[in-house]
């Protein structure tokens, strides 16, 4: 707990600047629209199925005239998308969940698909490709499931199930069976009536994961401490401040305090901080957003301005008005930012629950915006550079004879930064045999042993700073220890007492 406390100590007194605000973003280039046809969304996934460039965005809907299914959509090299499979589904449940997880164990990505209506998981084998086999195993699951997830939760390395059932108030729990495939369920509670969602986080660092679902009747968010075995300790139950029905659940550590907390929102205009602790108990955090801009229908959490602290992502929107992608700022203390607007989109939100989702889309390391409207079409927002400090090359560490020539080089693709270097923590001053000291190259020439330290270049920008370190060492003179120890010329009897004292100096 002390590492936790002084990290996060760290991390507020790093992002407190008030006058910085302003300049840290988020940052995003035009939306890319994707058309997926007249169908309400149900879940979307942005993973990487074929270990290529970009990442495939996974996207399940529901429709009528055999449109209910998952679409494959992957991306070109120019930003666009195609799709490349469709997989109906022979149904049109309420309900359309999937995660994407090594089901089969072969090492490819597979598809596993709640069945809403006939109470079951069905596995959609991964061929390697980013496409899926149609022909795979169902496991019953319980009646009603609602949301699933897959972690090993017994350390076997086979990856778990278990899926919340709506109208039991269940949580069904398949382990995994060496043999492939899962056991029968068994079933544990889920800390309330009607749960939505099912989630696992480890909140006390024991390696066990914890049992997270978001609950309905009453509305809250219950947590049940993991005994390392596929059970779990008996449910703690956080009432929410909102009677509405729940959506949108993330688990994320908002905080920078090392403890997972749960985010979610209640499908009017306000999201919830269930702030979370060790116990696995939680205290949640209103944060009311502006009324003007509609209701919340769907969020995601990704660091858009780097400063240590999960932004919010959030759909809003009225149900006869285009929906917007609103930015929530966040900075210590759960202070979070007025809101930024990214724009409206065509396609009316609507009363319907919508996904959004934050992952790396383009692969250029900054977190992006995926989401969909009522009407199925899927919005991209891609994050562009700015905001915080971006780190290019790194100094290398060296290990030079006296009298070299040494150069620490780093770079930085962001725009706007300064370079200052330090020698142990001390500020390095210009003379003439170090130069550079405020640019992104140091040079020393004819190094000699005291130039052997640890220098550091601080790459400071509008919103922050980060560092990159390398060490020097000089390899001294080694001392010959002459015959003639006291250098008279002479080697004679006094060259004799002048060696006992240098052996006995270290010589």
């Amino acid at each position: 707990m002390k590492t936790r406390t002084a990290l996060a100590s760290l991390i507020a007194a790093l992002s407190s600047a008030p006058a910085l605000i302003a300049d840290c973003g988020p940052f995003f280039s035009a939306p890319r629209q994707i058309a997926t046809g007249t169908v309400s969304p149900t879940d979307l996934h942005i993973v990487d199925l074929d270990g290529m460039q970009y990442p495939e965005i996974v996207y399940a809907s529901r429709g009528s005239n055999d449109q209910t299914g998952i679409t494959i959509f992957q991306r070109n090299n120019d930003g666009t998308y195609a799709s490349i499979q469709f997989i109906p589904m022979p149904s049109s449940p309420p309900q359309l969940r999937l995660v994407v997880e090594d089901a089969t164990r072969d090492g490819i990505l597979d598809l596993v698909v709640l069945e809403y209506n006939a109470g079951s998981a069905r596995i959609f084998p991964g061929l390697g490709d980013s496409t899926f086999s149609t022909n795979g195993p169902a496991y019953a699951v319980g009646p009603t499931p609602t949301g699933l997830v897959m972690k090993d939760l017994n350390n076997d390395g086979l990856a778990d199930l278990l899926v919340s059932n709506l109208d039991p108030g269940t949580v069904s729990v398949l382990m995994a069976s060496p043999g492939g495939g899962f056991f029968p369920r068994a079933t544990v509670p889920a800390g309330g009536n009607l749960p939505n969602w099912v989630g696992l986080t480890d909140f006390n660092g024991d390696g066990r994961d914890d049992l997270v679902t978001v609950v309905n009747s009453p509305s809250g968010v219950a947590c049940s401490l993991g005994n390392g075995n596929g059970t779990f300790q008996a449910p703690r139950f956080t009432a929410s401040p909102s009677t509405s029905t729940h959506i949108s659940p993330v688990i994320q550590d908002m905080t920078a305090d090392g403890v997972p907390d749960v985010v979610l929102i209640d499908s009017t205009n306000s999201f919830f901080v269930f702030r979370a602790f060790t116990n696995a108990t939680t205290t949640p955090v209103a944060i009311t957003t502006d009324p003007n801009q509609g209701n919340l229908r769907g969020i995601a959490v990704g660091d858009f301005d780097l400063n240590g602290f999960p932004d919010v992502a959030a759909l809003t929107g009225f149900s006869a008005s285009p929906n917007s992608v609103m930015i929530y700022p966040n900075r210590p203390g759960l202070n979070f930012a007025p809101a930024i607007n990214f724009g409206e989109y065509a396609g009316a939100i609507g009363g319907i629950n919508l996904p959004v989702r934050v992952a790396d889309i383009n692969a250029d390391g900054l977190a992006d915006v995926a989401f969909s409207d009522r009407f199925g079409q899927i919005g991209v927002l891609e994050a562009t550079a700015g905001g915080g400090v971006l780190i290019g090359d790194r100094p290398q560490n060296q290990t030079v004879s006296p009298g070299a020539t040494v150069t620490f080089a780093t770079s930085s693709p962001s725009t706007g930064v300064t370079f200052r270097w330090y020698k142990n923590g001390q500020p390095v001053i210009n003379s003439p045999t170090v130069t550079g000291a405020n640019t992104n190259t140091l040079t020393i020439t004819n190094a000699q042993p005291d130039d052997a330290a640890v220098y550091e270049c601080r790459i400071t920008g509008p919103c922050d700073a980060k560092a990159v370190r390398a060490f020097l060492a000089v390899a001294g003179p080694i001392n010959p220890c002459p015959a003639d120890f006291d250098g008279d010329g002479f080697v004679d009897f006094f060259d004799l007492d002048a060696f006992i004292s240098a052996f006995e100096e270290g010589c």
